[in-house]
């Protein structure tokens, strides 16, 4: 399977205090790793044609910073990472069978699991848990297959992403 995915990182003041990891073509986020607070690396599953997306759904638990994160997997497993607390629920995403994480980024704090993590999928979905604390800031992910064609903003925020299918030619028009 070719890696059709990139990422673009245009990064402004609050960039030092993201991270962001993308699975290799090929592969998916079946997990995550945390060092204290701070998201240190992720767990990865092998995609192949028959597969499915490891991950069947998404949930968590939110105050002024994410507490709790939840992986339910397809087997019925659950991986939970964080701590108790939050008083406010976030989720439950179900994923589509053929959809998969392949990148997820934290929008660290000095506290519990940041102040914001996001997850973003193959079908063009982020699926997102934020904190009070968090900054509120736009994410796109283009559907696997398909790529940024065209971005549109006004008053310098983002309002608009155009996507098309590579293999396509396009035409621009001056």
């Amino acid at each position: 399977m070719p890696d059709l995915r990139g990422i673009m990182a245009v990064q402004g003041t609050e960039a030092r205090t993201r991270r962001r990891f993308v699975a290799p073509g090929g592969r998916q986020i079946s997990g995550l790793q945390f060092d204290g607070h701070q998201l240190v690396g992720i767990h990865l599953e092998k995609v192949t044609t028959e597969s499915l997306g490891a991950i069947d759904q998404i949930s968590g638990r939110v105050g002024t910073a994410v507490d709790i994160c939840e992986f339910k997997q397809r087997d019925g497993t659950v991986c939970t990472y964080g701590d108790s607390g939050g008083d406010i629920v976030r989720g439950p995403w179900k994923l589509q069978r053929e959809e998969w994480i392949f990148v997820v980024e934290q929008f660290f704090r000095d506290r519990k699991l940041g102040a914001s993590l996001a997850f973003y999928t193959t079908a063009g979905r982020v699926y997102k848990l934020s904190g009070m604390t968090a900054v509120r800031s736009p994410r796109f992910a283009a559907p696997f297959g398909e790529q940024v064609c065209d971005l549109s903003f006004e008053n310098g925020r983002l309002v608009k992403v155009l996507t098309c299918n590579p293999k396509k030619e396009l035409q621009w028009r001056l």
